[in-house]
């Protein structure tokens, strides 16, 4: 079931049937994000990870791949990506779909239940005005066990690389 946390704004349609027509080309850049992030401090039975972003979740199976037992919430604006996500992981026998969660909300009013050892998000913070990044990052941040990381990749000019890394 696909939880909703109201947003003040409108949301921006997706098509799933168009978005995973380049799924390969979209999630290159996400695995190199991944492959950044270094050990987290929870123990792999506890480990909480928030992909802000998640689209259609393709990031299933490489989270689990790395931590095993995570527990891994999925947040996007869009429903319909959310839904394709949700059956896409239970159809995969593959896939422990019991430890996924599924949130549809923004960046700017999204927040977690409980603290989390990981922000993972690629590409999907441009979608969101760069005037608010300032605000948004930090409140994002703020979710994080001590200790932990907060992965972020925004496709713009703005920053020399467009990846930031907070403990």
């Amino acid at each position: 079931m696909v939880m909703t946390q109201h947003a003040a704004r409108a949301t921006q349609t997706w098509q799933p049937h168009k978005y995973l027509k380049f799924q390969r080309q979209r999630l290159r850049p996400a695995l190199e994000l991944l492959a950044r992030v270094s050990e987290l401090p929870s123990s792999d039975d506890s480990v909480e990870i928030i992909d802000l972003g998640a689209g259609t979740g393709n990031m299933a199976p490489s989270f689990l791949k790395r931590w095993p037992n995570a527990h891994v919430t999925f947040v996007d604006s869009s429903a319909s990506m959310l839904d394709v996500a949700q059956r896409e992981h239970k159809e995969n026998e593959a896939l422990d779909s019991q430890r996924f969660a599924y949130v549809q909300a923004d960046f700017e009013t999204y927040k977690p239940t409980q603290p989390v050892d990981l922000i993972f998000s690629n590409a999907a913070l441009q979608w969101v005005n760069a005037a608010k990044h300032e605000q948004i990052l930090p409140r994002l941040y703020s979710f994080l066990k001590p200790g932990c990381a907060g992965w972020v990749r925004i496709f713009t000019t703005q920053f020399s690389d467009g990846n930031h890394a907070t403990s």
